[in-house]
This record gives structure tokens, sequence and C-alpha cells, in this order.
């Protein structure tokens, strides 16, 4: 009888495929990303000696621990129909992230100098990133010069970065301007007066006059300008050496600073140069008597408005053989040559005395008469007390003196008997007898 041989044709043989090389994929704006065959890479290449139309499979094992570089470990399998399955195989996938923050820089800003130009004043910048909720902004300045030193671009640029190293910056533009003027101080507040020391006019000695300056930027010119009775100017940095007229005159101090903004004070500086002199002269006696000493008091006064400088008496006694002069009754007594200069200037409202003495000749018979008379370096505009004439009566008592030799007393007798006499010439009164 027939027999069936039953023969089992069994499949062992496993499928055959290839895995997608490891991958890179990147997050999107959003922080997500697509790791998904059609961008990871699939597996194309599935064969097997029985089954067709195999697809392999794949399952992941992600490690998100660094979030920039997220590590998916894809494990994939095939197995045919008869269950044999292939040998897994391993692709990783890279997850990074390479998307900058996103920056937004604040608004231009300008400051005046001096203002510290911190984010607090002029503006902080912000950033976005969807894989980073706190990226770290820092900034860094350069300074571009402008034309003064007040004046200059703060040129700050803003940088983000995420945990990831991505960044993005953006730049902002810190506009600095000096508008401030410097601050300046008059040495005198309102109006000044002096006395002129120069003829008519006041040279001031020393810089007690000068103005000073505060500047927030340390860079300014100074200089000054007269204006009124004295027209001068500009004068650098100092009064000193300048010279005023008589009168007033306003001073005016100008301050500028290197961007052009200025500051000014002023004051007002009086010169009195006029002196309105006189003098007086008067003598020790009513009369001169001849042979005796005679002194003279001159008294020189100032009724200003301004001191007297270089004050010049001059009396010329011809009639003293040999004056002396001396500025006190008492001495010490020194020869008069004609003129004395006070050594002082002689202020307003003071009196000057001098005292000059001779002796009166033995032979002057007639009135002695002279003038006395001051000057200074000042304007004078009453010049009709600055001359003072004194005559002075002279007595002689002075006898007279015979000189010669008397003739013998003889001869007087004898000629006495010779001379011829003329009787209507003579006239003869009753004598005074003296008993």
């Amino acid at each position: 009888s027939d027999q069936i041989q039953t023969i089992t044709v069994i499949d062992n043989t496993p499928p055959v495929f290839t895995r997608p090389p490891d991958t890179e994929v990147y997050t999107d704006p959003a922080c997500g990303y697509d790791a998904s065959p059609s961008e990871a890479g699939d597996v194309f290449d599935e064969t097997d000696n029985c089954s067709t139309g195999l697809e392999a499979s794949y399952s992941d094992v992600v490690d998100n621990s660094d979030p920039c570089n997220i590590t998916i470990t894809r494990t994939w399998s095939l197995a045919d129909d008869c269950g044999n399955a292939a040998a897994d195989q391993a692709q990783t996938i890279l997850v990074r992230d390479l998307n900058a923050p996103v920056i937004t820089c604040p608004p231009d800003e300008a400051i005046a100098y001096g203002t510290n130009p911190v984010p607090a004043v002029t503006g902080e910048a912000t950033a976005l990133d969807d894989c980073d909720n706190n990226p770290n902004i820092t900034y860094s300045d350069i300074i571009i010069d402008g034309a003064c030193a007040g004046n200059y671009e703060i040129r700050r640029t803003w940088t983000a970065i995420d945990q990831c190293e991505n960044e993005d910056f953006c730049i902002q533009s810190i506009f600095v301007q000096d508008v401030e003027p410097p601050v300046i101080t008059c040495a005198l507040v309102g109006n000044q007066t002096v006395e002129a020391n120069s003829g008519n006019q006041y040279t001031h000695p020393d810089g007690s006059w000068d103005a000073t300056v505060v500047e927030n930027t340390g860079v300014y010119t100074l200089n000054t300008t007269l204006t009124g009775a004295t027209e001068s100017g500009p004068h650098e940095n100092t009064l000193e050496g300048v010279v005023f007229e008589e009168g007033v005159t306003t001073v005016i101090w100008t301050a500028v600073d290197d961007c052009g903004n200025p500051a000014t004070c002023s004051f007002t500086v009086t010169v009195n140069a006029s002196a309105d002199l006189s003098i007086t002269k008067t003598a020790d006696s009513v009369t001169a008597i001849t042979g005796e000493e005679l002194v003279y008091t001159l008294e020189v006064s100032n009724a200003g408005p301004s001191a007297a400088q270089n004050t010049v008496i001059e009396d010329n006694i011809a009639v003293f053989a040999n004056p002396e002069y001396a500025l006190s009754t008492t001495g010490p007594w020194e020869p008069w040559s004609g003129t004395y200069t006070l050594t002082n200037p002689l202020p307003v409202d003071e009196t000057f005395t001098l005292y000059i003495r001779g002796f009166v000749p033995v032979d002057q018979c007639t009135d002695i008469t002279n003038t006395a008379s001051v000057s200074s370096d000042n304007a004078d505009y009453n010049m009709e007390d600055n001359e003072a004439t004194l005559v002075t009566p002279v007595t002689d008592n002075q006898p007279p003196t015979i000189s010669g030799e008397l003739p013998y007393f003889v001869e007087c007798v004898d000629m006495l008997y010779r001379a011829v006499y003329d009787l209507s010439l003579i006239h003869i009164s009753e004598p005074t007898r003296p008993y």
C-alpha cells in the first residue's frame, strides 16, 4: 500500500537589513525636533529568502541629560514571516540645539555727560530662547570720540548666549552730550573801589580778582573783557597786570568748555584817580626880622576822591642862603633843595606838613614874597588852591655900620672953623635944656 512521507521545509534563515547611519538632527526655534526616520534615516534594504514586503521596526531610548546634545539610541529590528529575527542594530541620533537666542536691543539713547551709562539708565537688552528660559545677556562698549571731550558715542554690543553656547548680538548707540556749562565764580561781588596807582590809572598787581571755574570735562578756556571806562580784552586767565582807567569798568569773566557751553560772571571796578590837592603857607612871625630866623609851615591836604600818588611840594625861597626843612618842628633838619616828594601816597582827607626855615639876610630891606605849590601824578580838576603865595613884611632892626678911619679931633675942630656956612639953610630951634 502507498505510504505517505511528510517532508517539512523549515525556514530558519533570518532576514537581512542595514540600519541607517548615525546622524544628527536639530531643534527648531520652538525647541522641538523631528527624529522620525524620514529625518534621521530609514531602512530600505530589508531582504529575506522567503518573506517579502518586510519592514524593519525600531524602538528609541532617549537620554536628555544634556539638553544641548540629546542622544537617541534607536534599535532597529526585523523578523521574517517565519519568526526568524535578524540581529538588532542600534542607530545613534544626536539632537542638537543650534538655534541662537533672539536678542532685542534697547533703543538708542542720548544722555548728558557725567551720567552713569549703566543699563538701568540707558536700557536693558532682552533675549528669547525656547530651549533656555534664561539665556545669559552681556554687553561690551567701545568709545567713538566726538568733536569735543564731552561729546562721544558709546557703541554698546549686547550679546545673548544660551546654554548650548549659541549666541546672538545687537548694537545699541548711546550718545553722550555735554550740555552743562562750566560753573564760574567771580572773586568779587558787586563793586570794588580802588585808588589809582599809576597816574590816572590802576594796574592790578596780582591774581586776586581772577575767576575760578569748575568744568565737568576739565577742558575749558577762561578770559575776561573790560567795558565801560576801560575797553580792553579779552585777557586770558588772569587780570594780573591789566590796566584800569579812571571811572567805572565792568569786568566780565567768560568760561567756555570745549563743547561750546559758556558761563559768565561779572563785577565792577571803580578807579578813583583824581586828587584835589591844596596847599597853605604860613610864617611863624607876621613880620620877618632881618638877621633872625624865619620858619615857614606848608600844609598840603587831599580832598580826594583818590589818594595822591607821587605828591611833590615846591617852594623856592631864594632869600634864604642855606634853607633847611623838617617834617617836625623838632627836626631833624635837612638841607632844602626847593622840592620834596612824599614817600607814600597822600590819603584822602589827610594833611601833610612840611617846615622850612632860614635866616633873613641883614640887608633884606623889602618884603619877602614867594610861592609854594603842590602837584601829583593824579589829575587835579581844581587847580585854584594848588599854589599859596605869602608876602612877609621885613623889619630892619640892624644899626648902620661905619667903616673907615675917623679924623683926629683937632682936625675936626679946624674943619669946623674953616667952614663957610649958608645961614639961609640953617634952622636953629630952641634947645632943650637938660637942667
